[in-house]
């Protein structure tokens, strides 16, 4: 029984999320133009300083392989950056905010495929 309660906590939690984001967010963005509707979702993204925490000896276990550490954290660090820079375009509205929210989002996608790929490698490169 045991085993069961985190992967149930977690499902419990996305469940209560999506019911927020379906009742409350995604209504509320809807009646807002584009670049006012971004604004909020990229600004989420700046919060991700824990990835660097990775790097840290003594925070995480001396077992996390390295190949999942560094990428992450300098993954984390690159998305924060990015993310502030196509807030301030967005708020600003800057010309080169298209191309501030394209390159935050192609850098999330491009974090997601190396995740993935090296997942599939089963974390073998240290």
């Amino acid at each position: 029984m045991e085993y069961i309660i985190v992967p149930l906590s977690v499902l419990l939690g996305l469940l209560g999320f999506s019911l927020i984001a379906k009742w409350y967010v995604v209504p509320a963005l809807d009646s807002r133009p584009r670049d006012v509707a971004l604004l909020p979702l990229i600004l989420l993204h700046v919060f991700r300083y824990l990835g660097a925490w990775f790097l840290i000896s003594g925070v995480v276990s001396s077992g996390l392989p390295p190949a999942f550490a560094i990428p992450a954290a300098y993954g984390d660090l690159i998305t924060v950056i990015l993310a502030l820079f196509g807030a301030l375009a967005l708020r600003s509205k800057c010309i080169l905010s298209k191309i501030a929210v394209v390159s935050w989002q192609a850098e999330q996608r491009g974090a997601s495929v190396r995740q993935s790929a090296q997942q599939a490698r089963g974390w073998s490169r240290g």
